[in-house]
């Protein structure tokens, strides 16, 4: 959360430490090629948005990206590929599958799109993720899908290409700040605590992560996204 969301502040801290957090990917990208449409999404605006990046940087064997997305951009990416192919589209083994059980034979249907590929070899590769489904992270809800957030409709693309040969997103870890370790109750990772020493009556134990990090995003412009307006 604190990679995606974060934003960069300084501050005092009550026992009068400064205390420091750097820029979130969504700060970091705010300075890439973020779009707001109206309306439906449809192929036409999909290809256009990539090959305006991708063009006359990317030859057409470079032209792939990813994009992350909630629920909801799932489905208005399946949405606008199956409008645009449903001409093309036949019942057949893809879409109409039998399943197992015995006696009546039973047929399951249905699938979804997850890739587009474009006529100038432009390939989108949609990628889901839960934090943009999770109502602790975007409190503003979709108007009219009440209780879901405007960030399952949403789609980033973190990574248009390479930065000299490398990857242009990193995460930095502060040196020797990361520990694991757990805190044991009656039992621990080997089992029971047969005699000795426990720090809980607690029938387990707990796991912990902790440490410092940032994620560094060498050139914003080869990231992006494309948000819906709901106004």
């Amino acid at each position: 959360m604190q990679l995606m969301y974060g934003e960069k502040t300084s501050r005092i801290s009550d026992d009068g430490y400064w205390k420091q957090q750097g820029s979130g990917l969504r700060e970091q990208m705010k300075d890439g090629w973020t779009v707001y449409y109206n309306g439906a999404l449809t192929v036409a605006m999909l290809s256009d948005y990539v090959m305006n990046i991708f063009f006359a940087r990317k030859n057409e064997e470079e032209r792939s990206v990813e994009a992350l997305t909630g629920t909801y951009g799932g489905g208005i990416f399946h949405k606008l590929l199956a409008t645009e192919v449903r001409s093309l589209l036949t019942v057949d083994s893809y879409h109409i599958q039998k399943i197992g059980g015995s006696g009546i034979q039973q047929l399951s249907y249905g699938s979804r799109f997850v890739k587009y590929n474009g006529i100038y070899n432009e390939q989108i590769t949609l990628r889901y993720i839960s934090m943009y489904d999770d109502r602790r992270n975007c409190l503003q809800s979709h108007p009219l899908y009440p209780g879901k957030p405007v960030d399952s409709f949403r789609m980033t693309f973190a990574d248009f290409g390479s930065y000299n040969g490398d990857q242009n997103i990193k995460m930095l870890t502060v040196k020797d700040t990361y520990q694991d370790f757990y805190v044991q109750g009656s039992w621990g990772p080997s089992g029971p605590v047969k005699s000795g020493q426990a720090v809980s009556n607690v029938n387990g134990y707990s796991m912990h992560v902790r440490g410092s990090a940032g994620i560094v995003m060498h050139d914003p412009t080869r990231g992006g996204e494309l948000i819906p307006l709901f106004v």
